[in-house]
């Protein structure tokens, strides 16, 4: 323990005076950092998704998206390893993003879906995916914000 004792170490642990705490912060950010443990920020993604696990073209539907992978619902479970090129448009772009990726995780279900792990990603195509997420996180705050003042 530290020379503060006991107590003392209770007492600095504390946010300061002012401090919104924990709970409002989380209120606040559509996304709270706590929950988020991944290296690049992830959002919902609700686009339809061209994917190829064995050069055979297939339709699927975008979950969520980051600049290091993709999740999505596919026609059938993928196994873990398997490598996929795919194929979106995030909106409002018109240009096609398409890269290649490893299959991390796959779920047999009602509606199987699998989480890709980028291995092959321009550096345009990375650029364009960050602004999109840059627009969905700005645009949940702002609701988030608006939300906060109806609530004043």
């Amino acid at each position: 323990m530290s020379s503060l004792g006991e107590e003392g170490f209770r007492q600095a642990a504390k946010p300061p005076r002012g401090h919104p705490g924990k709970r409002a912060v989380a209120k606040r950010h559509p996304f709270p950092p706590e929950r988020e443990r991944r290296r690049w920020s992830r959002v919902p993604l609700d686009t339809t998704v061209g994917y190829r696990p064995n050069g055979d073209a297939r339709p699927g539907r975008g979950l969520n998206v980051s600049a290091g992978g993709l999740g999505f619902q596919s026609e059938a479970p993928l196994d873990p390893g398997t490598v996929v090129l795919v194929e979106l448009r995030l909106p409002p772009d018109a240009e096609p993003i398409q890269a290649a990726g490893r299959v991390c995780w796959s779920q047999a279900a009602a509606e199987p879906a699998c989480g890709l792990e980028f291995t092959d990603l321009t550096d345009e195509a990375r650029e364009q995916i960050l602004a999109y997420i840059e627009r969905v996180l700005r645009a949940a705050v702002e609701v988030a914000d608006a939300m906060h003042l109806e609530e004043e």
